[in-house]
């Protein structure tokens, strides 16, 4: 959106944070959680929706995405000095989050603050160390595969990782459905060549701007315990997965809904990964109705 501000925050600990600004908090602020890899991007499909709330849209690149600095070894909950930083930064006092894909478990942490009113979750990992989740049951070879090598963190990992970094800045529309073979259903290939496939180009793009250090260490972080119990999470918690989702099965969905003290879950049968983006507008609206009643 063309009132879009980008700025560098400065972290308690030295770190820089990139923090990207729409809209005005007529009603209040939405925290944004951007899925893995990606980055504080334009995202219209989003940001035009949630503005229309009356909402302003907070996301920020995660440590190493973008021009954020990176923080090695982090773990989910790190997360939280930079949620903390921004809302401080922009003086709010209450807040709804949203997490997409990998920016789930970071919008859930988010939920984990006092001032948290709701969360909402599309296509949102649960945790690696859960004893009744199978992680990888069902996932897409080449997210197996990226995992697989993610949990040994040795020279394959780096060399797949900077390869993939090689490629990201350079991509057209037509080049999606090639990259992204295998891991995405007929609902999602739909949608590539529209504003969503052209806000995952950018996003892609950016991630690696300074290089794969984010990618590597969100894919870490998974692996890792998250550092804080999504018990912990008392507000209420809208859990939304495309049936088909091969990226995050579905399994993940029911897993966080059936865990989250206010959990609700929505299954949508035909969805994978990507599509579940078309219900944008109810999310947002879903997400002002909590920031209403608090």
């Amino acid at each position: 959106m063309s009132d879009a501000t980008v700025s560098m925050l400065k972290l308690p600990d030295g770190r820089s944070l990139e923090v990207r600004r729409v809209g005005e908090p007529t009603l209040g602020t939405l925290t944004y959680h951007h899925g893995t890899p990606s980055a504080a991007v334009e995202f219209d499909l989003l940001e035009l929706a949630a503005v229309a709330e009356g909402f302003e849209v907070l996301c920020w690149s995660r440590p190493g995405y973008g021009t954020s600095t990176p923080h090695p070894g982090r773990r989910v909950v790190d997360d939280l000095v930079a949620t903390r930083a921004v809302l401080q930064h922009f003086d709010v006092d209450a807040f709804v989050a949203l997490g997409w894909s990998g920016g789930g478990p970071h919008a859930l942490a988010a939920a984990t603050l006092e001032t948290c009113r709701g969360v909402a979750t599309l296509g949102g990992v649960a945790p690696s160390d859960a004893p009744d989740l199978d992680f990888l049951a069902a996932m897409a070879r080449a997210n197996v595969e990226e995992f697989t090598l993610a949990a040994e963190d040795g020279p394959a990992f780096a060399a797949a990782l900077e390869a993939g970094a090689a490629i990201f800045p350079s991509l057209t529309v037509a080049d999606l459905e090639g990259v992204l073979d295998g891991l995405l259903a007929p609902a999602d290939l739909a949608l590539l060549d529209g504003p969503l496939g052209h806000h995952l180009l950018a996003s892609l793009g950016h991630a690696v701007a300074s290089g794969p250090a984010g990618w590597h260490d969100d894919d870490r972080c998974f692996l890792m315990p998250w550092g804080f119990s999504v018990g912990a999470v008392e507000v209420p918690a809208l859990v939304v997965h495309g049936g088909a989702d091969q990226m995050v099965p579905v399994a993940h969905g029911r897993w966080l809904a059936t865990h989250l003290p206010r959990g609700e879950l929505l299954i949508l049968d035909d969805d994978g990964h990507l599509s579940p983006w078309r219900l944008v507008a109810d999310l947002c609206a879903r997400l002002a109705e909590e920031l209403r009643r608090s």
